[in-house]
């Protein structure tokens, strides 16, 4: 898993995912804080 941070805005997504066809990238966003915590917990739903 690689995780990836950056300012974005709708006018710059093209599709819904990302990366070429046979790639299984899927787009999360939510906040900051939530992610540092999944990585620190391993565990995305808390």
């Amino acid at each position: 898993m690689h995780f990836f941070i950056a300012e974005y805005s709708d006018a710059q997504r093209t599709t819904s995912g990302g990366g070429v066809d046979d790639e299984a990238i899927e787009v999360l966003e939510l906040p900051l804080a939530r992610r540092c915590r999944w990585s620190l917990t391993g565990n995305p739903r808390r």
